[in-house]
């Protein structure tokens, strides 16, 4: 089978501190749409379009932990590749940043759109609970 540009992007290792940019890029990005949504009144939008590289920034501070405090300093979820309420922590100060303001606030909003790529060889499911396979094409009519 020939190589797509996908499966190519799913044998890239990614180095931590360009994951860590990124976080602070999307950080960045909701503090200034937030500063226009309360001093101006604008509707904002903040598109993350690599939510993953926030991901591989919790997966290199777990493993650093690791290394420094042994197996112990992390939630067992974390060794497991399970989500702890840490990790909805982490991705909540992100995600939180959405809303719209009331008139006292500004009047303004904020919305979030996040992106993630999905591995061709991982199932999904539906919304009626049907498996997907991660490689299929959708359609408007889907």
């Amino acid at each position: 089978k020939p190589e797509t540009d996908i499966d190519a992007l799913n044998d890239v290792q990614i180095d931590p501190t360009i994951a860590a940019e990124a976080v602070i890029v999307a950080a960045s990005a909701c503090a200034i749409a937030e500063d226009l949504a309360l001093t101006n009144g604008d509707d904002c939008v903040v598109i993350v379009d690599a939510i993953d590289l926030h991901n591989i920034l919790w997966e290199a501070t777990t493993r650093s932990l690791i290394d420094l405090y042994g197996a112990d300093s992390v939630v067992a979820d974390d060794l497991s590749g399970g989500a702890s309420s840490e990790k909805r922590a982490f991705y909540s100060s992100l995600i939180q940043r959405a809303g719209r303001f009331n008139a006292k606030k500004g009047g303004g909003s904020v919305t979030l759109i996040l992106l993630t790529s999905i591995d061709q060889n991982q199932t999904t499911f539906g919304v009626s609970g049907e498996k997907t396979p991660g490689n299929k094409v959708f359609t408007l009519s889907d």
